[in-house]
């Protein structure tokens, strides 16, 4: 028999095939609101099989009291893949990594497709962002991208390669180290255009202390780029004091969403 998730009160779940093929499953929760003028915030959930439901959660009981929580109602899209785990590497590597061009696959991810963020990012600007206008209005002008590890790499490319299709860049605990840090090679050629913008760029980065010291220190390094920039580009970066690579999350949804919501 198949299993199915149990999902929460206001919670729909599609299944959707790419145009290439590709399966996921998209999570969308509406807040019980009237809707804006000008639509809902919209914040996007790379990992959706693992994030979903404790950001939604968080979103719909902070969200009561804007005034007092900082958080505003908005739109929550879980991007998730057709499986029962949380994290499932062979899609996270196909769809979250850029190809490898300076350094090799680490070898316990050598036996799965990689290289597929560009088809990723159109995926959602394309399919995933027309299909949500369908069920709800959307502000625009108040999209946010989440991701964490891999998930947060493709965040960081997205904004690289992609700048304008959102305005929040949220990236927990990056792995800057893919392609030996293959992602700056997309950052050299970004901060040429960033200093030609005035766009309202926002970019959050956190990590855990307890996680290993060379993926702390390559965003904190990262983010000292970014703060660089301002103000042409505001970022902010946290550091999850006694958190390990997963638990830094949870620990700093709060504050991502009161970021989110600015």
């Amino acid at each position: 028999m198949e299993k199915k998730r149990r999902l929460s009160p206001g919670v729909k779940q599609f299944e959707i095939e790419s145009s290439k093929n590709e399966h996921y499953q998209l999570m969308l929760s509406v807040p019980d609101k009237e809707v804006p003028i000008e639509g809902f915030p919209v914040f996007y959930v790379l990992d959706g099989n693992a994030f979903f439901h404790t950001i939604r959660e968080m979103v719909r009981v902070q969200s009561h009291k804007p005034d007092k929580t900082g958080v505003v109602p908005m739109v929550i899209v879980g991007l998730g893949h057709p499986t029962e785990k949380d994290f499932d590497p062979a899609y996270r590597i196909r769809d979250y990594t850029f190809p490898i061009k300076n350094g090799k696959v680490p070898p316990q991810f050598s036996d799965y497709e990689n290289g597929q963020a560009e088809a990723f990012a159109n995926f959602i600007e394309s399919e995933v962002k027309p299909l949500i206008s369908e069920y709800v209005s959307i502000n625009t002008q108040k999209q946010a991208l989440f991701g964490h590890s891999l998930g947060g790499l493709f965040v960081l490319y997205s904004l690289f390669n992609y700048p304008g299709s959102f305005q929040r860049y949220v990236a927990c605990s990056p792995s800057l180290w893919w392609d030996d840090r293959g992602i700056y090679r997309f950052f050299e050629r970004w901060q040429n255009r960033i200093k030609r913008t005035t766009t309202d760029t926002r970019i959050f980065m956190a990590a855990g202390s307890l996680e290993r010291d060379f993926m702390r220190e390559d965003v904190r390094r990262l983010a000292d780029r970014f703060a660089e920039w301002s103000p042409s580009l505001f970022s902010v970066y946290h550091e999850a004091e006694g958190e390990n690579h997963i638990s830094a999350v949870h620990s700093v949804i709060s504050k991502i969403l009161r970021f989110v919501s600015s």
